[in-house]
């Protein structure tokens, strides 16, 4: 609709054409909110019992958050992917326990973390669209490279995608409480509660907000 004397989107360049010169940004991918009554695609279930056992032992070990039930846990998720190469679920497990090593210290970030990064990205090109994948990014981006701008990006992507998942909810309360936003972080966090109200690691990191946002009581 611009007239001949606009130049709100489109300029001539003389001696070469056109150019567009209205601002642009770039967005993350609108994904479609996960449903849960469709099925996931069979590529993404863990099929075979032997790697179905790894990863819940996996997924176990994970929420101990000690040095040695990391690294177990890793070795596990490992295992399952040994079974099943192109698990979605085990690629995500294998990158929280390597950038959970990274940020309780238990290990030298510039050893941990890229093997996390190389594992949800692995995971993302099998599953683009799975919200724990792009949360998982988002920490990984958030504690590792310190790109606040793509964390929060990968965040409110996965919860576009599933809005209902403790893990991407969490992700989301440590982003917000790291940003200094402590009623996003809240909401986040009461959020996962109400899907998953009796899980201790949620019950201590709601804890960990009220402390940062000086509720002691």
């Amino acid at each position: 609709d611009e007239r001949a004397r606009d130049r709100a989107y489109v300029v001539t360049v003389r001696g070469k054409g056109y150019r567009f010169v209205a601002p642009v940004s770039v967005v993350a991918p609108v994904w479609e909110t996960a449903d849960p009554a469709k099925e996931r695609p069979d590529r993404l279930i863990i099929s075979a019992p032997e790697a179905l056992h790894h990863y819940c032992r996996g997924s176990y070990l994970l929420e101990k958050r000690t040095a040695g039930a990391l690294t177990a846990a890793a070795e596990h998720f490992a295992a399952a992917l040994r079974v099943e190469r192109d698990s979605v679920p085990a690629l995500i497990g294998l990158a929280r326990a390597h950038a959970l090593m990274a940020e309780y210290w238990y290990a030298p970030s510039s050893y941990t973390f890229p093997k996390a990064k190389a594992a949800i990205v692995r995971a993302l090109e099998i599953d683009p669209t799975s919200a724990e994948a792009r949360a998982t990014l988002g920490n990984i981006l958030l504690f590792c490279d310190w790109n606040w701008t793509e964390a929060e990006r990968e965040i409110e992507t996965a919860i576009r995608i599933n809005p209902k998942s403790t893990s991407v909810y969490l992700n989301a309360a440590w982003f917000y409480m790291c940003k200094g936003n402590n009623d996003r972080s809240l909401r986040a966090i009461q959020q996962a509660l109400l899907v998953e109200p009796s899980s201790p690691v949620l019950q201590l990191f709601l804890a960990r907000i009220l402390l940062h946002a000086g509720e002691h009581q």
